[in-house]
């Protein structure tokens, strides 16, 4: 999946919602608190992949949906945005019979849904399939803004 690909993407993701442009130009703006970034405490260290680079290869990250999420399509636009300016690409993985990202073009991976123990087997052995350098949850993603 090269940029032309990701750039595709962007311009085909929408969540099918008409704006409130009344909302939008009469209301009073509200400052926006920008999001504090807060890493989990798991005591694991980032993934040194992140760092390891090809030139003109992307770096794949693995995203886990585990239950439906709110609003796909901004979510989709921040990892296809991402991947256009950071060079990764994002693969999901979920249990869920449809996440949602698959209208879109996102590659998707289906694990079967097990208890914790037996779910990081199932990522273990698709990190080592696609070299993905870490997985992170969706909704850690949506709280970054």
């Amino acid at each position: 999946m090269n940029e032309a690909h990701w750039l595709d993407l962007l311009t085909r993701i929408t969540s099918n919602l008409p704006l409130d442009l009344d909302a939008e130009f009469f209301q009073k703006a509200v400052p926006r608190k920008e999001p504090e970034f807060v890493r989990p405490p798991t005591g694991l260290p980032l993934s040194v992949k992140l760092w390891e680079r090809t030139p003109g290869e992307p770096t794949y990250i693995g995203i886990r949906v585990s239950r439906p999420l709110s609003d796909v399509a901004r979510l989709a636009v921040k990892l296809a945005s991402a991947a256009v300016e950071r060079c990764i690409c994002p693969v999901i993985i979920t249990s869920l019979p449809a996440s949602g990202f698959e209208s879109y073009g996102f590659r998707v991976e289906k694990v079967p849904a097990v208890p914790n123990e037996s779910r990081i087997t199932y990522e273990a052995e698709l990190m080592a399939f696609w070299g993905l350098a870490l997985v992170i949850d969706a909704e850690d993603i949506s709280v970054l803004g």
